[in-house]
């Protein structure tokens, strides 16, 4: 990649992309630190894998051209253009198809690139690492949630929301019924990624038999491996930048 980027979210993700129409294509790579918190070592190794894949595959590099071209469909085809009701919905529809098209596009990168991390680590490894992210994730929400619904005599800042991303990996009393959930949901057509089940079947996981996972020790975490003495220095600059 030309750039790597450690950013605060329980993110990561690879774009190929030129700056302009023309020019050279540049790769970037961001991850978030709570990626490197939450998982171990063999299991971020997934991540990297999976999201270089997708600068290997060339997935996005056409994404400033995606962007040109939905701004054009809405320029055209939006409310506030002259032309007919009948053009005006024409384009709508090309939008729309558009926009259907493209999701698709990107939920068959993401299995392929499920696919060659897999094949690097383990299909065991990264199921493992999809169910702890995606759990994560959920343990978020949720407790971002619980912090809204506080008593207004409880007040929360910019260091409590970062606690609550911080603590992601701890288990919750809710993490059976959010997996439940998870493994549940089925795949849209609204959705850039397949559904948590859908990826697990791919990789030859037995949905069944997915448990949550256990907590990651900090011996054990990623970010030991892979960020060393730079972690405190990271961790500061996110906190303060919220």
């Amino acid at each position: 990649p030309d750039r790597i980027e450690v950013t605060g979210g329980i993110t990561a993700g690879a774009s190929r992309r030129r700056a302009w129409l023309v020019g050279p294509r540049r790769c970037r790579l961001r991850i978030g630190l709570p990626v490197f918190q939450l998982l171990r070592s063999e299991e971020f190794d997934c991540v990297l894998v999976h999201e270089l894949a997708h600068l290997r595959q060339a997935d996005g590099c056409d994404g400033t051209m995606v962007s040109v071209t939905q701004m054009l469909l809405l320029l055209v085809g939006g409310p506030a253009r002259p032309q007919s009701g009948a053009i005006r919905r024409m384009f709508q529809r090309l939008r729309h198809g558009f926009h259907i098209e493209t999701l698709a596009t990107s939920r068959e990168a993401e299995r392929a690139a499920d696919a060659v991390a897999a094949a690097f680590a383990g299909p065991q490894p990264c199921a493992r690492t999809l169910v702890r992210l995606m759990l994560a994730a959920k343990r978020i929400s949720g407790r971002m949630q619980d912090a809204f619904e506080a008593p207004p005599e409880i007040e929360i800042g910019p260091s409590d929301w970062g606690t609550i991303e911080a603590r992601a990996g701890t288990p919750d009393a809710r993490d059976v019924g959010w997996l439940r959930g998870l493994l549940a949901r089925p795949t849209s057509p609204a959705d850039s990624h397949p559904s948590l089940r859908e990826r697990l079947t791919a990789l030859g996981v037995d949905v069944t038999a997915v448990a949550v996972p256990d907590e990651v020790s900090l011996m054990d975490r990623a970010a030991r491996r892979w960020l060393g003495d730079l972690l405190p220095m990271l961790e500061r600059r996110l906190t303060t930048s919220r």
